[in-house]
């Protein structure tokens, strides 16, 4: 089978997961990005290939995002779409997120569409449109949810990242067995504590020092993450545990607030913001910490999903301190002999926490019940073979 994906960042690790399992199986896959611009940016996806779409350096780079806008009537789109279809001559066409799904509905001809959600895209913009009076101007979510509709209309199948997305899109009217739950779960010959332990270098190169007790998060850095929340844990972490360190891998428009907030607080020197990281030095900071805390607020765009690094602490065995969106609570209960971590409402994280950093055997407890939900359920492997069952239904249509 020729599997053509269309994808908006070129970065986004769940096409790239996808991508993998189907060339493995035997699949023939090519996907359609839109230019990161920045070379530095730019990543491969072997064995399938990947065509950049949109002009890069000279031209500017607010130029170039112009011009590649993820619209279905763009034309930069709508050509290098139609050219794809004469070259490569899919069977299937998989699209990642909402914005490109019209335009494989409309120009795709009769092949099946594979819709992949991330995410509840129009909930996502809606907690965009604090960003200023353009965004809510040209961002405007209810105009969104109809173009959801449209497409939950015209695509064949459909791809959830949990099972909170799986039952929004059955009450909007998709048959149940055309919506698959693809979790974003972890390769554990990645995720897993094989391999040297970090050493007191490791720790060094963080600036940070063996007798720290590090509460870490990553991630992207916006209001909607909740990250302020721990910082303004820290004074009462550290008035019971003074040798803890809170660790912010991730950039992002909130990182220059956070800053300020931890000197406003007089902690900056127990908060280490260390912008973005290369993905290669997030499992080592994951070994290292002893939580690991997801303060995303609650809203209706994390009420149906949840972030990759849910899953990858557990897999490493460390115990998580959750908000209570319905996905991640979930997750972290559903161990039959107890939870995988703690949920902190608001105004609890410091309570939590100290909880955790007081006892090692309730980490170590938590750790290894997450650790084994991951092993038995959350990982890549089971979530290639629903992938895998999805396309092979379409391929005896």
């Amino acid at each position: 089978m020729r599997v053509l994906m269309l994808m908006v960042k070129e970065a986004e690790g769940r096409a790239k997961r996808a991508a993998k399992t189907l060339s493995e199986a035997g699949h023939e896959v090519e996907l359609l990005v839109r230019n990161a611009w920045d070379p530095s940016l730019h990543t491969e996806a072997p064995p399938a290939t990947l065509r950049r779409i949109g002009p890069g350096p000279p031209v500017p780079r607010r130029l170039s995002r112009l011009a590649t806008a993820p619209l279905p009537f763009n034309p930069v789109w709508v050509g290098a779409f139609t050219a794809a279809l004469r070259r490569f001559q899919p069977d299937v066409i998989h699209v990642h997120d909402l914005p490109l799904v019209l335009l494989a509905t409309a120009l795709g001809g009769r092949r099946p569409v594979v819709y992949d959600l991330h995410e509840n895209y129009p909930a996502m913009v809606r907690t965009w449109q604090g960003r200023g009076p353009l965004f809510r101007t040209l961002l405007r979510w209810q105009a969104f949810e109809a173009w959801e509709r449209a497409a939950l209309r015209a695509a064949d199948r459909f791809l959830v990242v949990c099972e909170e997305q799986r039952s929004r899109l059955i009450r909007m009217g998709v048959p149940a067995a055309h919506v698959t739950v693809v979790g974003n779960t972890p390769d554990l010959s990645v995720w897993s504590n094989a391999g040297e332990a970090p050493s007191p270098a490791d720790l060094q190169s963080f600036g940070l020092a063996p007798e720290d007790e590090i509460v870490f998060y990553s991630g992207y850095l916006s209001p909607i993450r909740g990250v302020v929340d721990l910082v303004e844990a820290m004074p009462e972490i550290l008035a019971a545990r003074p040798h803890a360190k809170l660790v912010v891998a991730g950039d992002g428009g909130e990182l220059a607030r956070l800053r300020a907030r931890a000197r406003d607080l007089n902690v900056s020197h127990a908060c280490r913001f260390l912008g973005w990281v290369d993905p290669a030095h997030l499992r080592t900071l994951t070994r290292i910490a002893a939580v690991c805390a997801i303060p995303h607020r609650v809203c209706e765009h994390t009420e149906t999903t949840y972030p990759n690094k849910l899953l990858e602490f557990m897999a490493l065995g460390k115990a998580v301190v959750v908000s209570p969106c319905r996905p991640m609570m979930r997750i972290v209960g559903e161990h039959p002999e107890g939870p995988a971590g703690l949920v902190a409402h608001p105004r609890q994280w410091g309570t939590q926490i100290i909880r955790l950093l007081e006892d090692a055997h309730l980490r170590m407890e938590f750790g290894a019940r997450g650790q084994a939900l991951v092993e038995s359920t959350y990982n890549a492997k089971v979530d290639q073979a629903r992938l895998l069952e999805v396309f092979e239904s379409l391929s005896v249509r």
